[in-house]
This record gives structure tokens, C-alpha cells and sequence, in this order.
């Protein structure tokens, strides 16, 4: 409501709840309409990408294609985070597609695949910040399958987060409340609440030590047999959603 002009939604707010694109919209619409203008966005991006990943995995197998559109189409969260008026289904849709984009262009390198990697993943930034975890996979995927000539793919974007960086991110504050813990109390916590057995503001019990140590062991011991096996591509798919997301996300 403050705000001037759009460009600064980057240089006036350094809140980590702005997610840009979102700002810009519901900035652009103004105040006073219906609920369901400031949650379209979303609503259709989440539509979007149910559709997109839903044909990505029916092209590898059909059943496979079944079992992904039901699971994702029947999550919680996901059904959730797709009517709020929040960036992250923009940003899992815009993250998909440059996913799409670097499989394409580790086929076959060409400048259109290329260009699409790096516009996706600039959307998916703009979208939500957190899209660096997803980046962060695609850049190490993308650097390992090029043998080193992922350069052009990274490069434009490494030079847009710079920019970002200079005129926002160094000065964002973080919202919300934090609890006071060290790092191995945090992922305890984080594998025990996974696992279901620590209600929200409860002390950690044994059980949840045992529970999550066990948990962050496997992962470990997961991540070590990845090291020491050569991955090929429906392996290295299949590492990246049972391994790579959840240990990200725990941490």
C-alpha cells in the first residue's frame, strides 16, 4: 500500500515474506476485489504444473503417470499452497519447467533450451527465494551430466542473484519467531516431527531421539551408496525425491 513504484517491491520492502512476483501482482490489482483475483495466481499455477508433471511421468511409464497425479493431486499441502495468494506454486511451476528446459538441453544442447532454462529459473527466484534449494540440484545434475559445459546455463543466472543480492537480499529481514536451538537439536526436531511423534511446542522425548537419529542415519548411510555408485538418469530422478527434497527440507 506504500509503494510508489513497482521496481520498489525489490528495493523498499527486504522482507522475506515478499515474494516478488506475487507482490507485483496483488500491487497491480490495487485493493478491494474479490478474494478469488488475489489467489488466481496461484490456483492457476498449481493447476499448471499438476498437469505438466502429470505428462512428464506418463511419457516414462503410464502407471507411473497415475500414481503421480493422484499423490500430487490428492497432497494436502499442495492442494493448500495452490489457494493461497502466496509465490511457492508459481515457483514449483516455473521450477519445473527449467527442470524440463536443462533435461532438454543435457539431451541436446541448444540456445532455445538454453535461453528457457535460464528465464524459468529467474521466474522461479521472483516467485520464491526458496527455489535455491531446487537450483541448487539442478546446478550440481546439470554440472555432472555436461561434464563442465553447464557454464551458459548458470552463468545469466548467477548474474541476476548478484543483482538481487546487491538491492535486496543482503538487507532482508526475517519474519516470524525462531526457537533458540543448535543445529543437531534442529534436525532431532525436524526428523521426529516428520516421523509424527513430537506435537508442536512439546519438549523432544527419547523416542524422538531414537526416532530421528535413526532417520538422519539412514539418510546418511542413502547419501554415502550415491557417492559410491554410478548414478544413472532414472536413478539419480528417483535419489532426488526420496533423498536430495527431504534431507533439504529437514535441514
Amino acid at each position: 500500500n506504500h509503494l510508489n513504484h513497482p521496481l520498489e517491491i525489490f528495493t523498499s520492502i527486504h522482507h522475506d515474506n515478499n515474494h516478488y512476483l506475487n507482490t507485483l501482482y496483488l500491487w497491480s490489482v490495487g485493493l478491494g476485489q474479490p478474494y478469488w483475483v488475489y489467489h488466481s495466481p496461484s490456483l492457476l499455477a498449481g493447476i499448471a504444473f499438476l498437469i505438466a508433471v502429470s505428462l512428464w511421468a506418463f511419457r516414462r511409464d503410464q502407471l507411473e503417470g497415475c500414481l503421480v497425479a493422484l499423490l500430487l493431486g490428492c497432497s494436502f499441502l499442495f492442494v493448500r499452497y495452490s489457494v493461497e495468494a502466496r509465490g511457492f506454486l508459481p515457483m514449483m511451476f516455473f521450477g519445473f519447467c527449467a527442470f524440463l528446459a536443462a533435461e532438454r538441453y543435457v539431451e541436446q544442447p541448444r540456445s532455445l533450451s538454453a535461453i528457457a532454462f535460464i528465464a524459468c529459473s529467474i521466474l522461479a527466484f521472483l516467485a520464491q527465494l526458496t527455489f535455491l534449494e531446487w537450483y541448487a540440484v539442478l546446478l550440481v545434475w546439470t554440472a555432472w551430466k555436461l561434464r563442465g559445459k553447464s557454464l551458459p546455463l548458470h552463468l545469466p543466472v548467477f548474474a541476476f542473484l548478484f543483482l538481487l543480492w546487491f538491492v535486496d537480499l543482503r538487507f532482508v529481514r526475517i519474519g516470524g519467531t525462531m526457537d533458540r536451538q543448535t543445529v543437531g537439536e534442529m534436525l532431532i526436531d525436524a526428523a521426529a516431527s516428520l516421523l509424527g511423534i513430537k506435537p508442536d511446542g512439546q519438549p523432544l522425548t527419547p523416542l524422538a531421539w531414537i526416532a530421528g537419529g535413526a532417520l538422519l542415519t539412514w539418510l546418511l548411510r542413502e547419501s554415502w551408496q550415491w557417492i559410491r555408485l554410478r548414478i544413472h538418469d532414472r536413478t539419480l530422478r528417483t535419489l532426488l525425491v526420496m533423498i536430495d527434497l527431504p534431507a533439504v527440507l529437514l535441514i
